[in-house]
């Protein structure tokens, strides 16, 4: 083979050498291009995902409005914790505990105000109704019954009607003692009813903490 067929040879395989090599790039490319119109595709299907799953929060946020935003606002609940008076040493089974109605994390609100030691219901309805009262002593001879009760007082009713009560008995301690009782249920009450707590000895209850006795009502 003379010297112009050895070029000629030469050049052809420079040639399919070219032709391999942009063969291999525009196999890449492709790969490439495939590969951003799949993440493409998948973000694509995760947003129109997303704005469904949003749907029907926004259709419920539709139908509530503001009118039930607002009844939600204005039901009527109360939480009040523990208040000392000095004026408080008489001890007696219906002895209705003083409460604090608004500094701290006492409050009252939907209209289910407090006054003289008692929550007065603003509206009939089924309410949730609790209490917690604690109680300490010590050197104590004899046996000895603490009582919690909750107390509704309704109008042209001239006795007083315990809703919830519990009976607790130390016997005989020679040491300080502390006990803590719970109550809570749930009733229907009427407008007016007023509903108090009521403990058999004010002078046991434990005024060291305010979280230690509170007294709250909400409607259902």
């Amino acid at each position: 083979m003379d010297a112009q067929g050895e070029d000629s040879v030469a050049m052809m395989g420079a040639q399919a050498d070219g032709l391999r090599l942009q063969d291999s790039r525009w196999k890449h490319t492709r790969l490439l291009l495939a590969c951003c119109c799949s993440c493409c595709f998948l973000l694509a299907v995760v947003s129109v995902y997303l704005f469904l799953q949003q749907l029907p929060a926004q259709k419920s946020e539709a139908l509530i409005g503001p009118e039930k935003i607002q009844q939600f606002v204005d039901k009527p609940r109360a939480h009040l914790t523990a208040k000392w008076s000095s004026t408080d040493q008489t001890d007696g089974e219906y002895y209705a505990l003083q409460w604090e109605d608004k500094n701290g994390f006492a409050f009252t609100k939907g209209k289910l105000n407090y006054q003289n030691r008692a929550l007065t219901i603003p509206k009939k309805g089924d309410y949730f109704v609790y209490s917690q009262v604690s109680f300490r002593g010590y050197n104590i001879e004899n046996n000895t019954h603490i009582i919690h009760m909750i107390t509704k007082l309704t109008p042209g009713y001239p006795e007083p009607i315990q809703l919830l009560s519990s009976t607790r008995s130390i016997n005989g301690e020679k040491h300080p003692w502390n006990l803590a009782i719970y109550l809570g249920a749930i009733f229907h009450l009427e407008q007016d009813d007023r509903i108090t707590v009521n403990v058999s000895s004010v002078k046991q209850v434990d005024f060291t903490q305010s979280q230690k006795n509170y007294f709250g009502a909400f409607l259902l």
